[in-house]
């Protein structure tokens, strides 16, 4: 080895030690001071990790709806208070009457977005009677030692409102990330536990969790989207596969959904006439075989999004956890034949009969049930699944939130 080669092989080494870093920077502590001038007011707080429009997918869209609803049925003031990524006033337009105050301010005003990403060596105030919600295990996380300084000062804190929408520990493997995000389901304070989805409670019961108080409700079809579907109806299918694109993250099985594109491709003798899109999350297009490209279209508006799933005749969604998952829901209720998967209690087999519910979800399985769907193409062989209560029904938090505020005292 030469003198350059060795002393580039001992650089490499000196700098990955001088720069290792063993820390978790989404539980970089959220440290708060007391505010005399709020009193007895209570207020309602959101602990939001971003309200970048381009990175509001599903979970964060419905923390913040029953995060307004539970405010409407309180009647309190309320605050946002994002977490993880920087906000701008422009990310505000669709959040009407907050205003963007600074961390070190003791504002109160009724509706006020907070941005505390950035916040090593600040704190945020916080009042006797401040009530939290919370929307990722981070956040529950960091909303602890809030809740320490509130009791600190004023004696007793509010039970915590955690709305769980996933059984975040296995978003990772077994890690530190793992054991923190399950802390937060065995805390020592009074906790809400409010469910998205009648799976996911029983899921968390088949495991022993138990919370101070607990609600659940099941997705109903998206308001907007209900809307595009009763007023442009899909009047024939064409040659489209759609897939549930978003290879960042790891429990959507994007790789398995490829390798299953590429085994369907060998086999579908018309593999070539098909378009295959991918849906969710910009990726480069990926070659398929065999004439296939899986084109990806990125993450769509809800018009977009409606106008292709009325088009598509296949689709799939996949999704390692015991949540339903929104995409097989909305695609299988636009009449798009949905191939997903089981997971322990989770089967939604019956949901409505466009759903293909595999319980062993490896690419051969999801190729021959593909190659199934593909060959019995017609253009006009579908049906929208619109009579379930998932289209039929609003998603209604009004029980719930009003259950809330009874355990809450206010």
């Amino acid at each position: 080895m030469s003198i350059v080669l060795l002393l580039k092989k001992v650089y490499r080494k000196f700098r990955a030690v001088a720069t290792f870093d063993a820390t978790i920077p989404e539980i970089t502590p959220m440290n708060s001071r007391f505010q005399d001038e709020l009193g007895d007011e209570p207020r309602l707080n959101i602990l939001v990790p971003t309200l970048n429009p381009a990175h509001v997918f599903g979970g964060i869209t419905t923390a913040i709806h029953f995060y307004e609803n539970l405010a409407d049925e309180l009647g309190i003031k309320r605050r946002m208070i994002v977490t993880d990524e920087e906000t701008i006033p422009e990310y505000l337009g669709k959040y009407k009457g907050y205003k963007m105050v600074n961390c070190s301010d003791n504002a109160i005003f009724d509706r006020q977005v907070v941005p505390f990403s950035n916040r090593v060596g600040k704190t945020i105030p916080v009042g006797k009677n401040d009530i939290f919600v919370c929307t990722g295990w981070w956040t529950a996380y960091n909303a602890r030692e809030i809740l320490k300084n509130i009791e600190q000062n004023a004696g007793v804190a509010k039970p915590l409102v955690y709305l769980v929408q996933d059984y975040e520990p296995y978003f990772y493997p077994w890690s530190s990330r793992s054991a923190l995000a399950e802390s937060t389901y065995r805390m020592d304070k009074p906790v809400i536990a409010v469910f998205n989805s009648s799976e996911l409670k029983d899921y968390f019961k088949l495991h022993n969790y138990s919370f101070y108080k607990e609600y659940c409700f099941d997705p109903a079809l998206n308001a907007s989207l209900k809307k595009e579907l009763i007023n442009n109806p899909p009047v024939k299918k064409e040659k489209k596969i759609i897939v549930y694109g978003r290879p960042s993250v790891q429990r959507n099985c994007f790789e398995i959904v490829a390798d299953s594109l590429r085994k369907w491709s060998v086999m579908a003798d018309d593999a070539s006439e098909w378009q295959l899109i991918s849906a969710g999350e910009k990726h480069a297009d990926l070659t398929i075989g065999n004439g296939c490209v899986l084109r990806s279209c990125g993450k769509l508006s809800i018009e977009e999004y409606a106008k292709m799933m009325g088009s598509c005749y296949a689709g799939i969604s996949l999704m390692v956890s015991p949540h339903p998952s929104y995409p097989p829901l909305e695609m299988s209720t636009f009449g798009i034949k949905t191939i997903t998967n089981t997971y322990e209690n989770k089967d939604m087999a019956s949901f409505n009969d466009n759903i293909v519910s595999l319980s062993n979800m490896t690419p051969e399985n999801i190729a021959n049930k593909l190659l199934e769907i593909t060959n019995s193409f017609d253009e006009s062989n579908f049906n929208l699944a619109t009579d379930t209560d998932y289209f039929n029904k609003e998603l209604s938090l009004d029980s719930i939130c009003k259950g809330i505020k009874e355990n809450l005292e206010l």
